[in-house]
């Protein structure tokens, strides 16, 4: 299995988009997802933008979130 790693950006960018080629990276492609934790708080700092910006409704928005963040194995930030 493959391992990346994301940041904020990655996440930002392919949540606004809404678009499922994008969205099939993280939910259909065999991978394992890395990522900081500091990047939950960056998420929901910035969540109203994110929902502005994407082309799905608010709804689909949360519901892709929490589909994403249960994909993503967490680092503790202090391990960065």
């Amino acid at each position: 299995m493959n391992r990346i790693v994301v940041d904020t950006n990655i996440l930002f960018s392919t949540l606004r988009s809404g678009n499922p080629q994008k969205l099939d990276v993280f939910f259909h492609l065999p991978l394992e997802i890395y990522a900081p934790k500091f990047i939950i708080v960056e998420i929901f700092e910035h969540k109203e933008r994110i929902i502005s910006k994407s082309k799905i409704s608010k709804d689909e928005v949360y519901e892709l979130l929490d589909n994403l963040l249960q994909k993503i194995q967490f680092i503790n930030n202090d391990l960065i």
